[in-house]
């Protein structure tokens, strides 16, 4: 079975006219958490968040409709693949009403702190 994941996320108090740039900047920054988490799930008897260091070794996304950041967001995630101390995760970020607003990729390392 492979890993899945969703999480709800939503930004508190932002101003109303805020640009498409600066929530493309925002959406980016939250599509980072949680996203490698996913990959770990397979390993969850030896490993996890506070035993194991997670690093980012890319991250790609893809903005496909604008949105407002006031409400919230669902990130859909899954993991393919996690092997040899690397995971890959990919999600899809939608609006409450089910509007995909971006696609993200990422593939992280993943070590035992000890």
């Amino acid at each position: 079975m492979i890993p899945h994941n969703q999480v709800w996320f939503r930004f508190k108090e932002l101003p109303e006219t805020i640009d498409w740039p600066t929530i493309q900047q925002l959406i980016a920054y939250a599509s980072d958490y949680n996203i490698l988490t996913t990959a770990l799930r397979p390993h969850s008897l030896k490993a996890n968040i506070v035993n194991t260091q997670v690093a980012s070794l890319d991250h790609a996304i893809w903005f496909h409709n604008e949105t407002d950041l006031n409400d919230w967001m669902l990130f859909d995630i899954t993991s393919p693949v996690s092997a040899h101390a690397r995971g890959l995760a990919t999600g899809n970020i939608f609006t409450r009403s089910g509007k995909l607003v971006a696609s993200v990729s990422q593939e992280g390392l993943m070590r035992p702190m000890f």
